[in-house]
């Protein structure tokens, strides 16, 4: 059972990844659902909020993606795993925005940084700097943004994602 909330998640990851974002919050929800009923909840084993947050974000529901995110961050400090927690707080600061949400993105750079997760800082890295370059925080954005590497990598694919999703 627990296999089956991980490939629910894992479709509506796919889902979210597709511009899907209704029906990836409802696998992922689905998911939620399946792994509490399991009495799993750790993010490691129970992947699903920071995603969930990420779909309702996209559908415009910024006050349930806060509150998901805010679950996420907790139990993911109580884990305490540095990509774990990098993960739930580049989400935060996504659904939180502003200030506070910039805040939390520089968070998400410096959790991940040196401990081999170098996806998920990359990921961490696009986040904010588009965050600041909406903050116009310009100089800083343009660092960020056009550090050569894994950053343009996660750049050019979320723009190949665009692409894809407005040509078919």
């Amino acid at each position: 059972m627990m296999q089956t909330g991980w490939v629910v998640a894992a479709r509506g990851r796919m889902r979210l990844a597709g511009l899907r974002p209704a029906a990836a919050l409802d696998d992922l929800l689905a998911a939620g659902d399946l792994l509490a009923r399991l009495r799993i909840s750790t993010p490691p084993a129970a992947p699903w909020r920071s995603d969930a947050a990420l779909a309702q974000l996209a559908l415009g529901a910024r006050a349930e993606a806060r509150t998901l995110t805010a679950e996420e961050v907790a139990l993911a400090r109580a884990f305490n795993g540095p990509r774990t927690l990098g993960v739930a707080l580049r989400a935060a600061g996504l659904a939180e925005g502003g200030r506070h949400g910039i805040e939390l993105l520089r968070q998400a750079v410096r959790t991940p940084a040196g401990s081999g997760a170098r996806a998920e800082h990359a990921r961490a890295m696009a986040g904010l700097g588009a965050a600041l370059r909406r903050a116009e925080q310009l100089a800083e954005s343009r660092a960020i943004l056009q550090h050569p590497g894994p950053v343009k990598a996660v750049i050019r694919s979320q723009s190949e994602r665009m692409t894809a999703h407005e040509n078919g």
